[in-house]
């Protein structure tokens, strides 16, 4: 087993392993304190070359079936993990820099790499995922609110503009947002606009239905509100 973490090694020798210990991450400041912290028994090396004079049982093994994913696979630690360029990586592996390359490519191509994103904007490319595979869709985007003003349609604007290359200049652009605002406690605020909606605001059905969605809008959020909507659609 090879760590680089403290809590890593003493898993591995609480576990019975054998553990080599590995310090030539770019995250690692101070390499003489870390050798200095690491159990007698703990062999410590800072490139594969070194890791083979240490085991060269290692090396024996590795001339097998599964050299070239092994060889990946610490090409890919080396650069997503252990933040090392390629140029690192080729010396340390004592290969081209060309080669290191592929070998990168390779780990993430045999997924031995697995990315996630851990940021709002991931949680909207997998709902916009999720509703185009539902009802069979060839665009959707979802696009964040703003938490300081979640009636703001801002981003929806930006992002239709964006997707239709169209620039959005409505001159009642004011007195929508306006409407729309006061539509929280008012619908008809809004439903009212009769240039907008012709004879459609005097729809006493329409005018119950969006009074219906609006509330569950501010109640329960655009989510929420989208999901139970389409479910009411697919029934």
């Amino acid at each position: 087993m090879i760590e680089d973490s403290a809590a890593g090694i003493e898993a591995g020798l609480a576990a019975g392993m054998n553990v080599w210990r590995y310090v030539g991450g770019s995250h690692i400041a101070d390499v003489a304190r870390v050798r200095d912290e690491t159990p007698a028994d703990v062999p410590v090396f800072d490139n594969w070359d070194q890791f083979y004079l240490l085991a060269p049982e290692m090396r024996a093994r590795s001339n097998g079936g599964g050299n070239r994913l092994d060889d990946a696979a610490r090409a890919g630690w080396l650069y997503y993990v252990a933040g090392n360029t390629q140029d690192e990586i080729a010396r340390k592996l004592g290969v081209s820099r060309q080669s290191a390359q592929r070998l990168v490519s390779l780990a993430v191509s045999e997924k031995l790499i697995k990315f996630r994103l851990d940021h709002p904007i991931a949680r909207c490319m997998e709902l916009s995922r999720q509703l185009s595979h539902r009802f069979g869709l060839q665009s959707c985007e979802i696009v964040p609110s703003d938490p300081g003003a979640p009636e703001s349609i801002t981003g929806v604007a930006i992002a239709t503009a964006a997707d239709t290359g169209i620039a959005l200049q409505d001159p009642r652009s004011d007195q929508l947002t306006s409407a729309a605002r006061a539509a929280r406690s008012d619908p008809m605020a809004f439903l009212g606009l009769s240039e907008v909606f012709g004879d459609l605001c005097r729809s006493k059905p329409l005018a119950e239905a969006f009074a219906r969605q609006l509330e569950d809008l501010w109640s329960r959020g655009p989510r929420e509100t989208l999901h139970r909507f389409f479910d009411a659609v697919e029934a």
